[in-house]
């Protein structure tokens, strides 16, 4: 089994498993600097304002995720990589949508048609049920994986057996 992975455009030819959770780790660094720049609220905002392609850091987040022991900070992980969905491509300049108050009516459309919008809430929305599901299913991996774990043969009463051993023997 291969434990290192391909590294393309780098002087060497792979990663080591702590390579990669650094480049993963500098990943979630980034999209979380992005996110507390742009403050995104319930706006839509270009992918061309993420540090990285939006799939790397989907995955960045994900093995984030599945290798943290903390399940508060897990939460935490889950909650901003939910935020991803609302950067999409070519939305152009941030889209509020939220009412203007004031307003004329004629700010958001004269900027985009309907038909754009529609199809850009639609992204967002796949989006967003994609990362919840995708997320979460790296959440409970993790929660299993650090959860309480007893070695088999361990008793609750303090003692243990050896394997294929039975306490009456």
């Amino acid at each position: 089994m291969q434990t290192s992975q391909t590294r393309p455009n780098a002087g060497t030819d792979f990663m080591s498993d702590a390579d990669v959770l650094e480049a993963a780790g500098d990943l979630v660094d980034a999209f979380l600097a992005t996110v507390r720049d742009q403050a995104p609220g319930s706006d839509i905002l270009d992918t061309d304002l993420l540090p990285n392609t939006k799939a790397r850091i989907e995955n960045g987040i994900r093995l984030a995720i599945v290798t943290e022991p903390r399940e508060q900070v897990r939460r935490r992980l889950v909650a901003a990589g939910q935020v991803l969905a609302q950067f999409q491509d070519d939305v152009g300049s941030r889209i509020s949508l939220r009412p203007a108050v004031g307003d004329s009516g004629n700010g958001l459309f004269a900027a985009i048609t309907s038909s754009h919008l529609e199809r850009l809430l639609a992204a967002m929305e796949a989006d967003h049920l994609r990362l919840s599901a995708m997320l979460h299913d790296a959440d409970v991996a993790a929660a299993k994986r650090f959860g309480a774990w007893v070695p088999p043969g361990f008793h609750d009463d303090g003692t243990y057996n050896w394997h294929g051993h039975g306490r009456g023997h």
